[in-house]
């Protein structure tokens, strides 16, 4: 029942067990705070155990993918996937959490005094003010080097027409395919090299649908028409669809999409 939704619990469970520490009151009850503490840890170290059970080690890609609409008026969207570093650091924050509360000497008297003194520490003050300073510089860096790349392709787009970037593994991922997740995408064939034009019969149902490549969502594709679209945008909206069975055809040249209904 889960399943589709790890990731979400690993996260929402320990901060709305935070908000049941909050609730239990003042220091007078801190048992009961300790206690409900513990079984939240707990219960998120068993949620984050089957990550680790399923994770396929064999690909590369990003896996336990969770993608919705979140504000759909600001394009604003829910997504959450884990690759094998992130999935090791997930297990060993729920592992520590658990050992805190196990081992009441995790922390001694005199590394609690010492972590105190050192966030005293005008000299460790002054170096994460100049982190945060670094962090402040280098921002815009980034963001010139992002709007020089998109310069880039358009005016390669405009001056070199010719030039067509390549993709692979294109799919059809969303709620209302047969996989009714936005994790494991429907294959689309490449019918038209040139052209990067893709094609696959589907059956589908009631919801929403993108096209991405890859089983991950470094690059994908939405928009808002039904049975057809002339405004294929990136990272776009998801494209609301009928049930019934399509020849789906998306032209990625064109930045066109049609979802064309079979007879049964």
């Amino acid at each position: 029942m889960f399943e589709a939704n790890q990731l979400s619990l690993a996260i929402w469970l320990p901060i709305i067990g935070g908000i049941a520490v909050l609730a239990t009151g003042n220091d007078q009850r801190a048992g009961l705070a300790r206690i409900v503490a513990l079984l939240v840890s707990i219960a998120t170290m068993l949620v984050t155990l089957p990550l680790y059970s399923r994770f396929d080690k064999a690909t590369e890609d990003m896996q336990f993918i969770e993608h919705f609409q979140w504000i759909p008026a600001l394009n604003i969207n829910y997504s959450l996937a884990i690759d094998g570093i992130a999935l090791l650091l997930i297990l060993l924050t729920a592992f520590m959490n658990n050992y805190e509360f196990i081992d009441t000497d995790f922390f001694s008297d005199s590394e609690i005094e010492h972590a105190a003194k050192l966030l005293e520490d005008p000299i460790f003050q002054n170096a994460m003010k100049s982190l945060r300073s670094r962090k402040a510089f280098i921002s815009p860096f980034i963001e010139d080097l992002i709007n020089l790349a998109k310069d880039n392709l358009t005016a390669i787009q405009t001056y070199s027409p010719d030039v067509k970037l390549l993709h692979r593994n294109v799919g059809l991922v969303g709620n209302a395919t047969q996989n009714n997740n936005w994790s494991k995408n429907i294959p689309l064939t490449l019918t038209n090299d040139l052209e990067s034009i893709w094609e696959a019969d589907v059956l589908l149902k009631n919801g929403s649908v993108k096209f991405r490549e890859g089983n991950n969502w470094y690059l994908s594709w939405g928009g808002d028409e039904f049975p057809e679209g002339s405004t294929l945008a990136h990272y776009g909206n998801n494209i609301p669809v009928k049930t019934g069975k399509y020849r789906v055809i998306l032209n990625l040249s064109e930045k066109t999409y049609q979802f064309i209904k079979q007879d049964n």
